[in-house]
C-alpha cells in the first residue's frame, strides 16, 4: 500500500498559524531572500488552483479527487508522483487562506516552526527565502511522521494580496536532496498568478 502524507496535522496546524499571526509590534523584518529559480519549468501536468497555476515534475498528476478525508478539506490543489515505487507517494499540496492582510513572513517563520514542532515534527529548519513568480516566500523544512511512516516536509509560505498559500511538499525518506530540489524547482519555476 502506497502512503501519501497530504494535509495532515503538520500543514493544517502550520496553515492555521498564519491566520493567528500578525505584525503586532516593532522588530518584524523580512529576512534574506534567495534568488528566484532559474531552472526550466516543469514537464508534467499543469494544475490550476484558486488564483494560481503550476506544473508538476514529469510523472506527477492531479490527485485532488483521489485523496479524501477531513485533513484534506482545506486543500486547494494536490499532485502526487505516480511513478514513485518506494511505498510513499511524494506529493505537493496547497492550502489557500484569506484574511492574511497583516501577516508577515517573519511571523509565519516563527509560528510555523513552533506549530510543526508541537505537531511532532523534528529537525525543523527555516531556510533562506525564495521567490515564487515574483513573490517572496518563506521556506521551512522538517522531518515528520504519519502513523509509522517517516517522511520529509518542505513548506513554502507565500503571502499575496491578503491571502496565504501554504505549499507543502512531502517526500519519502529515501528521496535524495537532488530529487527534492528538482520537484520543488519544477513547481516554483512554473508557478503563475492569475
Amino acid at each position: 500500500m502506497r502512503r501519501t502524507a497530504t494535509a495532515g496535522p503538520l500543514i493544517v496546524l502550520a496553515a492555521l498559524a498564519l491566520s493567528a499571526c500578525s505584525d503586532s509590534g516593532p522588530g518584524v523584518v523580512s529576512g534574506p531572500s534567495a534568488p528566484a529559480s532559474t531552472s526550466a519549468p516543469a514537464g508534467g501536468a499543469t494544475i490550476t488552483g484558486t488564483g494560481y497555476s503550476y506544473s508538476g515534475p514529469t510523472g506527477w498528476t492531479d490527485a485532488k479527487d483521489k485523496v479524501t478525508g477531513q485533513s484534506t478539506a482545506k486543500v486547494d490543489t494536490i499532485m502526487t508522483n505516480t511513478s514513485d515505487r518506494d511505498g510513499f507517494a511524494d506529493n505537493v499540496n496547497v492550502i489557500r487562506q484569506t484574511g492574511a492582510g497583516r501577516v508577515t513572513l517573519a511571523a509565519v517563520e516563527a509560528a510555523s516552526a513552533t506549530q510543526l514542532k508541537s505537531a511532532g515534527a523534528s529537525n525543523v529548519q527555516v531556510l533562506p527565502r525564495t521567490q515564487v513568480d515574483g513573490t517572496e516566500s518563506s521556506h521551512v523544512t522538517a522531518d515528520a511522521k504519519t502513523g509509522p511512516t517517516p517522511y520529509l516536509v518542505e513548506q513554502l509560505y507565500i503571502l499575496r494580496d491578503g491571502t496565504s498559500y501554504t505549499v507543502t511538499f512531502s517526500f519519502s525518506k529515501t528521496s535524495t536532496q537532488q530529487a527534492r530540489n528538482t520537484a520543488i524547482s519544477a513547481v516554483t519555476s512554473s508557478w503563475k498568478w492569475s
